[in-house]
């Protein structure tokens, strides 16, 4: 094939700017919600860890 009819698909260096600033203009916009779900999440977790620890410690207290 010859080198003329090959296509350079690099990013030109503006468009490699532009495209990083809006990258990081919405990764600081969802930072924070993505933060908050993942500590909801890791409470959720820690909700229903406690209520299985109750739930076998009462099991145990049963079965004696």
């Amino acid at each position: 094939m010859p080198s003329d009819q090959l296509k350079d698909n690099t990013p030109k260096p503006a468009e490699t700017a532009v495209k990083d600033k809006v990258w990081t203009v919405f990764f600081a916009i969802m930072y924070p919600i993505i933060t908050a779900f993942g500590l909801l999440f890791t409470g959720i977790v820690a909700v229903f860890s406690a209520i299985s620890s109750v739930f076998v410690f009462f099991l145990r207290l049963i079965k004696k």
